[in-house]
């Protein structure tokens, strides 16, 4: 018999501690279904892809979007910081290394090979 999932919008990290258990242990209980923990992954894949626009932030690159089309420098980088008013900034474009972390405090300005810049992004 599959197990029922109910998910409460006033609980939504009970109900994912649950999924996260489901799927560490292979089920709560013995001979648990196998759809339930797609479900799980599903779940857990839609709440992580959500969490960078939900982090709670004041991250905002909208109001930095006058300076799209400038030279980077580290001036610009701190003020668009400022004015977007993310925690921190990192350049990201060709031949920038940059890791795969997504953090929603964190200002990213988007370069173009010659160091132009072309847009921002928080994450």
């Amino acid at each position: 018999m599959m197990e029922k999932f109910q998910i409460d919008n006033a609980q939504p990290l009970a109900a994912m501690r649950g999924c996260i258990n489901r799927i560490a242990h292979g089920g709560s209980k013995a001979g648990a279904c196998a759809l339930s923990q797609r479900i799980c992954w599903s779940l857990l894949v839609t709440l992580l892809l959500a969490v960078p626009a939900q982090a709670g932030t004041a991250c905002d690159p909208d109001p930095c979007r006058g300076m799209i089309g400038k030279p980077f420098s580290a001036e610009l980088a701190e003020e668009a910081r400022l004015i977007a008013g993310a925690k921190s900034v990192r350049p990201s474009g060709p031949g920038i290394p940059t890791s795969a972390d997504v953090r929603g405090d964190r200002l990213n300005v988007l370069l173009d090979e010659k160091h132009i810049v072309v847009g921002f992004r928080c994450g």
